[in-house]
């Protein structure tokens, strides 16, 4: 499906990097430095699969943005329904 921005709080826009659970979040306000905290959670994929975890990928972070993937338990990535993303520091 369409990704979409519910409620923005300083996101400006979700890019589906083509993919399957590949995504890149990129901040309306970017951050002073690369030095921030980014927590990810995500609810069950269409095939309703539990087991499933987000995390960024390694060294995918900017002070603009940040690319982050979803994964099942068994290692493959995957689209979740739903995606949720908080990041905090100086900016």
């Amino acid at each position: 499906g369409t990704i979409a921005i519910d409620a923005s709080y300083n996101v400006t826009s979700i890019t589906d990097e083509g993919g399957t659970g590949l995504y890149t979040v990129t901040w309306d306000r970017d951050f002073a430095s690369v030095a921030y905290a980014v927590v990810m959670t995500c609810g069950e994929t269409a095939a309703a699969s539990p087991d499933i975890f987000a995390t960024e990928t390694s060294d995918s972070r900017a002070a603009g943005s940040c690319l982050m993937q979803v994964i099942s338990s068994g290692g493959a990535q995957v689209d979740p329904v739903i995606l949720f993303v908080i990041a905090c520091g100086a900016q």
